[in-house]
C-alpha cells in the first residue's frame, strides 16, 4: 500500500513477490497524492482505497507543536546529504519560518500514512474472509521464499528487533517492526487485534507512531515474552490469539544509502526480506541499492 509516489516501489516489489511465487494473489491498497495513476500489471487486485472519516479522525488526531517538530527532524534525517542540512539547520534555529512549516507538514503526511496501515490492514482483514495474509511495505522486498512463517497456523505475526537494540524511552520505543506482518485465518481474532491496535494509536503520540502504539500495547499484556519464534496466546479483547515474533534482520533486513557509503552490506545477502528504507527521498540511491538487491536475488535462485 501506499501513496503515488511509492507506486514505484509497489511496481518493483510485485516483480520480486511474483519471481518467488508465482501464483501468489496480490493486493495493492492506493492512498492517493498527487500525480496520475498507475497502471498495475494484470491480475493484480487493486483498491482506490481511503479510511473512513471518523476512524481516521480518532487514529491521527493532534500534533503538539513539540511533537510536529520532533517527527519534522526524523523525516528530514532520511532526506539526501545537502537536504538534510539545509533542512536541520532550518529545523533547529528558526522552526517558524516558512521551510520549516514546509518541512512539518511533509512530515506529518508522512507519518499520517504510517497510521492508516492499520485501518487499512483492518479493511482488508475483512475482504479476504477466512484466508491467512501477509503484510509487506511498499519498500521490502522479498528475494527469498519464506513460507516456513506461516508453518504451524499462527494468528498474528510480527517482526522483534534483537535484544541488543530494544528499549522503551519516549520517542525511541524500538521493539516491534510493522514492515512485515502476518495473519491467519481466523477473521475473529484479526478484528480483536485490529481493535486493540487502532485504539491505542490513537492514544499514542511518539515517533512512528504505528509501531509505538503496537509495541506498548504488546508491552502491557502480561505474560508476553519478546523472544523469537516463541509461539505465545496473547488476548485481544475476548479473543486468544496464538502470537507468533519473528526475528527482524532475517525478514526485514534495512539496506540504506548509509552502507552504500560504509559498505559491508554483502553481510546482508542472506536475509529473506531485503528493506529500502528512506529511498522515496533519494531515488539515485535508489536505483543503485536496487541493482544490489537483485543481484542478491538472482544468486538465491541460482
Amino acid at each position: 500500500m501506499g501513496t503515488r509516489d511509492y507506486h514505484f516501489l509497489i511496481l518493483q516489489n510485485i516483480q520480486f513477490i511474483r519471481s518467488i511465487s508465482p501464483g501468489a494473489e496480490i493486493w495493492v491498497y492506493d492512498l492517493g497524492g498527487p500525480g496520475p495513476a498507475t497502471l498495475f500489471p494484470q491480475g493484480i487486485h487493486y483498491i482506490d482505497w481511503a479510511p473512513p472519516a471518523p476512524d481516521e479522525d480518532y487514529v491521527l488526531g493532534d500534533y503538539s507543536p513539540d511533537h510536529a517538530l520532533f517527527v519534522a527532524k526524523a523525516l528530514n534525517s532520511r532526506s539526501s546529504s545537502w537536504k538534510r542540512r539545509i533542512g536541520k539547520y532550518f529545523l533547529k534555529r528558526f522552526p517558524e519560518f516558512w521551510v520549516s512549516r514546509t518541512l512539518i507538514s511533509r512530515a506529518i503526511n508522512y507519518d499520517r500514512q504510517l497510521i492508516r496501515k492499520a485501518l487499512a490492514l483492518r479493511d482488508f482483514s475483512k475482504r479476504i474472509g477466512r484466508r491467512s495474509f501477509l503484510f509487506l511495505d511498499a519498500d521490502a522486498f522479498s528475494i527469498k521464499p519464506f513460507d516456513e512463517i506461516f508453518e504451524g497456523s499462527p494468528d498474528v505475526i510480527l517482526l522483534l528487533v534483537p535484544e541488543a537494540e530494544r528499549g522503551w524511552s519516549h520517542n525511541r520505543c524500538h521493539m516491534i517492526s510493522a514492515g512485515l506482518m502476518g495473519f491467519g485465518a481466523n477473521p475473529e481474532i484479526r478484528d480483536a487485534f485490529f481493535a486493540e491496535w487502532i485504539e491505542a494509536i490513537g492514544k499514542t503520540y511518539e515517533i512512528m507512531r504505528e509501531q509505538t502504539a503496537l509495541s506498548r500495547l504488546l508491552r502491557a499484556k502480561e505474560n508476553v515474552r519478546f523472544h523469537e519464534w516463541t509461539d505465545q496466546f496473547v488476548p485481544f479483547l475476548n479473543r486468544s490469539a496464538n502470537l507468533r515474533l519473528i526475528p527482524f534482520y532475517q525478514y526485514n533486513q534495512p539496506l540504506t544509502r548509509r552502507d552504500l557509503q560504509v559498505g559491508g552490506y554483502e553481510r546482508y545477502r542472506n536475509a529473506q526480506v531485503i528493506h529500502l528504507a528512506g529511498v522515496v527521498q533519494d531515488r539515485r540511491a535508489y536505483d543503485r541499492l536496487l541493482d544490489i538487491v537483485k543481484r542478491w536475488a538472482s544468486l538465491g535462485k541460482a
